[in-house]
């Protein structure tokens, strides 16, 4: 607050020492009417006119300077107002940013909503931050499709890691992907009245992680038996131990 009244106190400062009316506008010149070559009186008088209609008009002074003002590079605006550019250097300066950093850090593939409830903060406020500090290239986004999934950015996940993260932090998969890792071959009933929703909901769901190569079947006998794929368990394996 104290940043910003100075930068209202030193804009009116600017304003007034920084736009003299004779450095803004050329002085309008003098006609004399009484000057003795009367075949010049015409011509003079018509200079004069032009003189007298350029003459400036205070009242579009300042709204000029604030214009000019605007249109000028948005850090010099930022300055003015008494704001500070934000930059890979001091984006995680600010506390949420930090926090919201530290957040993705512990749990890659965190969605906005977890993010939001984890720190205290609404949704807006973290989509705000969260576009600043991936910016500054300090995170990275990863488009599920019907959410965003936020990661540390120094490659430290293949996209396929991204992918099985993403599933696993959040929503119906990621509820199935947890149950299989505590029950290794589950069958699908099992899977469904511990989950408490409709076997074809965990048929489709299943399908589609065992395509994605997030989980294996197997069968044996007339039941399917539902298991991590050694890759996902050694990713999990990778976070828990970070």
């Amino acid at each position: 607050m104290q940043s910003t009244g100075f930068g209202f106190a030193l804009g009116f400062f600017l304003i007034s020492l920084g736009i003299p009316l004779e450095c803004c506008y050329p002085e309008p010149r003098i006609v004399s009417f009484n000057e003795p070559d009367e075949r010049n009186s015409g011509r003079q008088n018509t200079e004069g006119q032009e003189k007298k209609g350029s003459a400036p008009d205070v009242r579009w002074i300042i709204p000029n300077f604030i214009r000019d003002l605007w249109c000028t590079p948005s850090g010099l605006r930022a300055e003015f107002r008494g704001y500070r550019r934000i930059t890979p250097q001091n984006v995680l300066d600010h506390p949420i940013r930090r926090k919201i950093y530290a957040l993705i850090c512990e749990n890659p593939g965190i969605d906005l909503h977890n993010l939001a409830r984890n720190s205290g903060c609404n949704e807006n406020t973290i989509r705000y931050h969260v576009d600043r500090i991936a910016e500054e290239k300090w995170i990275t986004i990863f488009d599920q499709g019907k959410s965003d999934h936020f990661f540390e950015n120094h490659n430290t996940y293949s996209e396929d890691a991204q992918l099985f993260l993403a599933r696993y932090a959040s929503g119906l998969t990621g509820r199935i992907l947890k149950v299989i890792r505590h029950s290794p071959g589950i069958t699908r009933k099992d899977l469904a009245d511990q989950l408490g929703i409709a076997g074809p909901t965990v048929t489709r769901a299943v399908q589609d992680l065992a395509h994605e190569g997030s989980i294996r079947l197997e069968k044996k006998g007339k039941f399917t038996r539902h298991y991590l794929s050694n890759e996902s368990l050694s990713l999990i394996q990778q976070i828990k131990s970070a």
